[in-house]
This record gives C-alpha cells, structure tokens and sequence, in this order.
C-alpha cells in the first residue's frame, strides 16, 4: 500500500502504522465498495480508500527522487507469462514429478521458518497434501506438528474420519474440536480492528475462538492451510479446460475425449461442453457471461449495483488489461492472488503472541509451477485434481486420493445467523450500504426474515455483507474523528 503525505511516498503494509501517525485522513472509495460486494470482479477500482494506492503482486513502482513524483508502474510477474507462455507441461509423468517436488520443497521450506507448526486439517485433499508433505523421509513433522480438525453439529460434513486419516499417515496429533455456534455472538466484529480492504471478518473471528488455545499451549509460530489446492490444481477450472484443448491442439479426438469427461462431472451434454467452447472461441468472452456469479454474490445487493457489474467487458486487474476479454480459465486459477494481501489478523491475539498464517500452495514456485501445466493434465483421466491425486500418492492415503466430492460444510453459517439475527438486522437494514444505495433494503429484509423461504445459498453473502458494512463503518468513524 502506499500514501503520499506532504510530497512523502510512505510504502506500508500495516495501514494502523499510518493511523497511530495520523498521517492522512482515510476516506472510503464507494465504488469500490460496490463492486467488493460483487466479489471485486467488476469495475477495476482498486482503490479501497480514496488516499490510498495498492502496489499490486509482481508490480514494480519507481520514484523520482528529484521531483518526488512517481514516474512508473510495471509488472515483472504476470500469470499469463506462464500459462500461455512456450514451455507448457504437457507430460503428465514429468508434470506430476515436479508438481510432487516443488510442493514439497515450498511446505517443508515454510515450516523450516517456524518452531511449532498447527496445520488445518478439513478432510479434504489439498490440506491432506500439505501434511503429507510434512512426513515421509526426512520427515519435520514429529514433536513439530499439531493438526487441528473442527467438526459441527451437521453429521453429513463430519471431516473426523478422513482428518485421522491425514494425520494417521503422518503419525502425528490430531485435536478435534467441535464448533456449536448456536451460542456465538457476533457483537465482537464491532471490534475489529482496522483493514486496508474488508476482511473475512467471521471466519478469522471463529478461527480465533477455535485455535487461541492450542496456538497458546503449544506455543505455535505458523497455522499452514490447504488453501490454494482448488485454484493451483485445477478444481474450479474444470469448465475451461477444453478451452485450452482447443487453443493447443485443435479439434482432434483428445478434444471430443475431454469434453466427454467434463460433461460427465458437470451433468450435461458432450455437445453443450463442446459448443459452449466454440462459441467461446468465436465471440470470446466478457464479464457478464459470469452473470450468475454476480447474481448469486450479489443477492442482497441493489439493482443499480448489479447492473453497473454486467456493463463491464474486461477483466479489471492490471494483469488482464492487455487481454482480449476476460480469460476465466487462468482467472479462476489464482484464487486469492487476484485480491489484496491479508498480511494482519483484525483480531489480534492480548499478551502479543500470534501465530503467523501461512498458504504454501499460493507460493510462488507452486503458482508458476501449476500454470505451466495445461487444466486438461490437471483434470488427468478425467478426475478433478487428478494430476495432484497421481503425485501424492507417497504423501496421503488412498481413501482421500479416492474420494471425489466434498462434503457439504458444517452448518455454522445458519447457526450464526439463526443465533443474531437481531444483531444482523439492527447494523445491515439501516446501514452504511443501504443508505448508499450498495444493498438493498427489501432483499436484506427478506434475507434475514424469519420464513422458511430463506435460501441457504443466501447465508454466506449475509456475513460477506456483514463485514463489508463493519468495514465502512469502521473507516468512516475514523474519517470523522481525524476531522474532530
């Protein structure tokens, strides 16, 4: 992030640092605010406060010590250079040797940086893949290594069978903790301490209520997660890897192959799968072709909201302005790279200790790696992450490099929202975003009635929702105290 106060470029990653100085009075950019609640994917405002200025991953900014000013913004690191560069994987046993080594490498090359590691286990198999690659030889994992498994009231998305799994194959504690939030209060968002961009603010305050013992106890420096398994390796692309086919090879037998394949796990048609790739070919693509994407993010958001998202036929990130169209294969592929960093919990830990959260499969070696490797090889033997399941087999158990669905999540969001539904009403009906005419008031109504027509698909844009208005509260508090 960067501000300039009094001709001084500051380049800061705490915006609190700035705040505790009380360099620049910090005013919210509204349309960013509104296309933040769309999911950031519209209209390109990446200023999230009108006095601020993100440097963006891989961007390079020079100043001009004699004037001051700044002369240049340029990029060194861009995904397309290795997603539509020349030196493609194609091989899928050279593919799936590097993919095993790399990944390898980066999780034992973070935990080597920390003394006491607590490693998320969901179950599933990118966090399986992350412990996995803890163990074998040479292994860091004993006396280092605490995995933590939380389960809720929904026996249906209980992920203790496959969690002991994981962290049976490593030989390593297991702590199972059960999540009831039929008795948590969200009242402590209000607290929240201040974000350069709108935090998750619910799932890092659950986070903390779940691991602020263990990371206490046994003293833990670093949590690793699995995040990032579902972009790198190809799970939410499945859709466009014929796309890639396609740009690659042509219309040849391995093309019809593959849109067989990715009809069968998308429950159509090998001829819809092939057409939608033509026409996709033909006419290219824009942002309101993703046009459910925004319905379903923005079910509470207003209807000038929504339609000012669809006019838009670029991709907005500075790493797509030279593309024609939007390239939702390679978009889909970097997941959390695409928005800000989260470098500071909103809820930081009393008495100063915090463990830090780290993501090793969106290190940079592992990134570049994956977007060498063509989504048809990742989609290996028609499989979602096949290649990933062909190269782990040393590092996870058969039963979870078998399994091909994820449960459905614990059912914490209806118990959250069943539990403050008062609370959620008093700050959203009234709030910031209403008045603004970012959400509207009917839809948040009819969200948070108390009828069984309430769409469970709706409860997780409510808590999104939630900490996008928290955040414009907190800002605009700020702003009005500077002025004071």
């Amino acid at each position: 992030m960067r501000v300039v106060h009094h001709g001084v470029h500051v380049i800061f990653s705490c915006i609190e640092d700035c705040l505790a100085f009380n360099l620049v009075r910090f005013t919210v950019n509204w349309p960013y605010v509104a296309d933040y609640v769309l999911g950031g994917w519209t209209n390109g405002e990446s200023r999230s406060l009108n006095e601020l200025d993100q440097v963006t991953r891989g961007e390079c900014i020079e100043i001009d010590t004699t004037s001051n000013r700044l002369t240049r913004r340029q990029f060194y690191w861009k995904p397309s250079t290795f997603a539509l560069g020349p030196h493609l994987l194609e091989d899928t046993r050279v593919a799936a040797t590097l993919l095993r080594r790399t990944v390898r490498h980066c999780v034992r090359t973070w935990a080597g940086c920390y003394e006491s590691l607590l490693v998320r286990l969901s179950g599933g198999l990118d966090s399986s893949i992350v412990l996995g690659c803890l163990g074998g030889q040479g292994s860091v994992a004993s006396g280092r290594v605490t995995c933590l498994a939380y389960y809720g009231s929904n026996v249906g998305a209980d992920p203790r069978r496959w969690a002991r799994l994981a962290a049976h194959h490593v030989r390593t504690e297991l702590i199972e903790v059960p999540v009831d939030a039929r008795h948590v209060g969200l009242e402590p968002l209000l607290n929240a301490a201040p974000t350069p961009v709108p935090a998750p603010l619910v799932s890092y305050y659950l986070a903390n209520r779940i691991e602020r013992e263990v990371v206490r106890d046994r003293a833990v420096t670093a949590i690793l997660t699995g995040e990032g398994g579902d972009p790198g390796f190809g799970s939410l692309s499945i859709g466009r890897a014929i796309d890639e086919m396609i740009r690659n090879h042509g219309f040849i037998f391995r093309t019809i192959q593959l849109a067989a394949q990715i009809a069968a796990i998308r429950d159509t048609t090998t001829l819809r799968v092939l057409a939608d790739a033509l026409r996709r070919r033909a006419f290219g693509t824009r942002l309101r072709d993703n046009a459910r994407l925004f319905d379903k993010l923005g079910q509470m958001a207003s209807y000038d909201t929504r339609r000012t998202a669809l006019a838009y036929d670029h991709y907005p990130h500075p790493w797509f302005r030279e593309e024609a169209g939007v390239p939702w294969g390679l978009v889909y592929r970097l997941g959390m790279l695409l928005t800000a960093p989260e470098f500071y919990d909103p809820f930081p830990a009393s008495g100063g200790h915090q463990a830090n959260l780290v993501h090793p499969l969106y290190s940079q070696p592992v990134v570049e790696l994956c977007l060498r490797i063509p989504l048809y090889v990742h989609f290996l033997n028609g499989r979602d992450r096949g290649l990933a399941r062909n190269a782990f087999t040393a590092e996870v158990p058969k039963e979870i490099l078998q399994r091909q669905w994820k449960d459905r999540g614990a059912n914490v969001n209806e118990e959250l929202v069943a539990k403050n539904l008062v609370f959620l009403r008093s700050v959203l009906l009234d709030g910031v975003l209403v008045r603004e005419g970012i959400l509207d008031r009917i839809a948040i109504e009819r969200a948070l009635s108390n009828t069984p027509t309430k769409a469970a698909a709706e409860l997780p844009v409510i808590l999104h929702d939630l900490a996008i208005e928290l955040w414009v509260r907190k800002w605009s508090n700020c702003a009005a105290s500077a002025a004071a």
